[in-house]
């Protein structure tokens, strides 16, 4: 019954500074979709498939939606609108629809 999945990816050299950044994006999701009450379902976070390419290690977290709205609306509030981010060593990326999962 799912109608839109979202990834959110979490890359960096530092292995354990980006688990630590998934394991919070993932928290601040969910915590948002609580206080919300989103129709959205959080999965993760989970290493990615390959879970490292030219040395940088990758997490992902993955948001499935029943309506477009409320990703965008978690999106929002999470501070991840624009898709993109660098904090510190880390990088965070979002793709809506994502064509693989690799």
């Amino acid at each position: 019954r799912w109608r839109l999945l979202a990834a959110i990816r979490i890359s960096g050299t530092d292995a354990a500074a980006v688990r630590r950044e998934a394991g919070r994006v993932c928290d601040e999701c969910g915590r948002i979709v609580a206080g919300r009450q989103l129709g959205l379902t959080i999965l993760g976070p989970v290493p990615a498939p390959i879970e490292r390419i030219r040395d940088r290690h990758r997490f992902q977290v993955l948001i499935k939606a029943e309506r477009r709205k409320d990703i965008f609306d978690l999106l929002a509030a999470a501070r991840l609108v624009g898709g993109a981010g660098r904090y510190g060593s880390v990088a965070i990326s979002v793709d809506i629809d994502p064509m693989d999962m690799l």
